[in-house]
């Protein structure tokens, strides 16, 4: 480019600017198309966009909803979903000590509850590590605590099927809880891979 044309170019360049800032066009360029973030802050997610991501929106919506405070986020979503399983968790535990205290019943059915009871506070302490690690961004260690209860619940459920012509008085709750686990993980693995 030759220097006439460098200082026209300048004196046009200069002029514009001159222009601009006495319209009132504030003194940045991001309106032109060199910048490479989102202009519009992206839009809070809802309870439902969130739990939408689950197989049971319904549910997860309606577990969520008495453990959350303030802002949704996906982390919070998940926190009150944790919250939510502990506390059918402990409903689990005094309905087996309750059924525990009838002495009637057959000796096998009576050690089920126990196994259950030792399950259930497996399942309180893996609850209470995956809470952790949402705390702490470490969503490795959230899915495997919420596989460990996953696993606690079935060694639950398997204590009953082995003990012939019993079913397990625990099954309703302990399939609501694995709901609420697949819950967690189906947020989990959407929101933070």
């Amino acid at each position: 480019m030759e220097p006439n044309s460098l200082i026209v170019l300048l004196i046009s360049f200069s002029s514009l600017l001159s222009a601009a800032d006495a319209i009132g066009v504030p003194p940045n360029f991001s309106h032109f198309a060199f910048s490479t973030q989102s202009q519009a802050p992206s839009p809070a997610l809802s309870v439902s966009d969130i739990c939408g991501v689950t197989e049971d929106r319904k549910l997860c919506v309606t577990s969520v909803m008495p453990f959350l405070h303030g802002r949704s986020s996906p982390s919070s979503v998940l926190q009150a979903e944790i919250q939510a399983a502990v506390n059918h968790t402990q409903k689990a535990i005094a309905k087996a000590k309750e059924l525990a205290k009838d002495r009637s019943q057959d000796k096998s059915v009576l050690k089920c509850l126990e196994q259950c009871l030792s399950d259930y506070d497996s399942a309180i302490d893996d609850f209470n590590s995956a809470s952790e690690a949402v705390d702490n961004k470490d969503f490795d260690t959230l899915r495997t605590m919420a596989s460990a209860v996953i696993y606690d619940l079935s060694d639950c459920d398997d204590a009953f099927a082995g003990v012939q012509g019993a079913e397990s008085p625990l099954g309703e709750v302990d399939d609501l809880i694995h709901k609420l686990v697949d819950n967690c993980l189906d947020i989990a693995n959407k929101f933070f891979h």
